[in-house]
């Protein structure tokens, strides 16, 4: 009877960054973003690699991976984002908005006013 062989890695998805990874031997291998054809080209790549030979040394950082700039442009874009979601939300709710009331700490069911109509 042939000897079982290992199962494929799993292409995941790392959610703080985005990015695809895959994990082979207990190590973390980022393929890309999640989802593109590139990270899905890598990953086959990574797997057929480990399919050939399964105790070759880890994958080392190419050309094509993410470099520190790229990374910057990244977190740069999510910052763009992030403010016009604050831009919206500031437009939708002005910041001293009519607020007459506030939940006292440890007794949701009882609020304590903090103005009053004149």
């Amino acid at each position: 009877m042939p000897a079982r062989s290992a199962p494929a890695p799993k292409y995941c998805l790392h959610k703080p960054s985005g990015r695809a990874y895959v994990r082979i031997r207990g190590k973390v291998v980022y393929v890309g973003d999640y989802g593109s054809a590139d990270s899905k080209q890598e990953y086959g790549r990574l797997v057929a690699e480990l399919a050939v030979q399964p105790t070759a040394a880890l994958p080392t950082a190419r050309a094509s991976d993410l470099t520190v700039v790229d990374e910057v442009k990244r977190k740069h874009e999510l910052q763009q984002v992030a403010a016009e979601k604050q831009r919206l939300v500031q437009r939708i709710v002005p910041a001293n908005g009519p607020v007459t009331s506030k939940v006292r700490a440890g007794f949701p069911s009882r609020p304590v006013i903090t103005a009053v109509p004149s």
